[in-house]
């Protein structure tokens, strides 16, 4: 769609009366409110295969690299607010061969329509692995999209542990599903077919407990980005973007302000940008 800038010089109008139309339109049809669209994703990559004289602290040397790993086995995504997990898996053919082009190009289509992505350790696995895969399947890169960590939300408070497993069993959302270890990998380089079958399973469920867990801990996060920073038509909700938010009747200070408080249907808590002291109020503070 065209901006409201360009929108505004083509009918001669000033922006500000562009957006004042676009607002009264979309409260009046608030079935036609673009929401970000959320990508659930989660991936399974091969390992490399070494030989070596140790089983502790090894300083493999590439010589010892028997086969290279790092390329896709699978992947698995929920769009967020929908029913189904869907995923998809390398082919015997495709494993022995070592050859992810099909899943990196499905993977480069879906990034392509998310608005954000959602993962777990993403930031400093999922996404890197994506990158470098394009890389060297020779694709075009992936888009600048903003991203949710849940590994890196978790890290804000105080669980036992913050892998996806570990936080699943804490909060009682559900477990991962449980394997033969190191040997399911093995099996799927070789091209086993149920081996094969069995890593996309296991894939999807992860992505099923990303979402329970991305779901139960954004509320109550101070890192979660702001999804709403692109409609601006209302007063918004950061995180699940409702317009159903009220004040509390409370009050969030700084050494130089005082904010309202507002709350979300979802459970979040936030301040207006607004601050309630004046100018005129501000200058009669003492700073340290």
């Amino acid at each position: 769609f065209p901006s409201h800038d360009k929108i505004a010089s083509l009918l001669g109008l000033s922006k500000s009366s562009v957006n004042n139309y676009y607002n009264e339109y979309l409260s009046n049809n608030p079935d036609k409110v673009v929401k970000p669209k959320l990508l659930l994703l989660d991936i399974e990559t091969s390992p490399s295969i070494a030989a070596v004289f140790g089983r502790l602290k090894q300083n493999i040397s590439q010589d010892a690299v028997l086969q290279e790993g790092g390329w896709l086995i699978s992947y698995s995504y929920k769009w967020l607010g929908e029913d189904e997990v869907h995923g998809d898996v390398v082919t015997p053919h495709e494993a022995t061969h070592k050859d992810d082009m099909r899943l990196c190009m499905n993977l480069w289509e879906l990034i392509e329509q998310a608005n954000v992505l959602v993962y777990h350790n993403g930031i400093n696995f999922d996404l890197p692995m994506v990158k470098t895969r394009m890389i060297v399947n020779a694709l075009p890169p992936i888009r600048k999209i903003k991203s949710i960590d849940t590994y890196q939300l978790s890290k804000e408070f105080r669980f036992n542990s913050n892998k996806l497993d570990s936080l699943g069993e804490q909060l009682s959302l559900g477990r991962k599903i449980k394997h033969e270890g190191m040997l399911m990998w093995i099996k799927c380089l070789e091209g086993d077919t149920e081996a094969l079958r069995l890593m996309l399973e296991y894939n999807k469920q992860d992505v099923a407990l990303l979402e329970e867990i991305y779901l139960a801990l954004a509320p109550y996060s101070t890192r979660h980005p702001n999804l709403a920073v692109e409609m601006g038509d209302k007063i918004r909700c950061n995180i699940c973007c409702s317009d159903n938010v009220h004040p509390t009747g409370n009050t969030v200070t700084t050494n130089l302000s005082v904010f309202e408080e507002y709350a979300c249907q979802c459970g979040a808590r936030f301040k207006t940008r607004k601050a309630i002291t004046t100018k005129s109020q501000r200058s009669n503070f003492l700073s340290n």
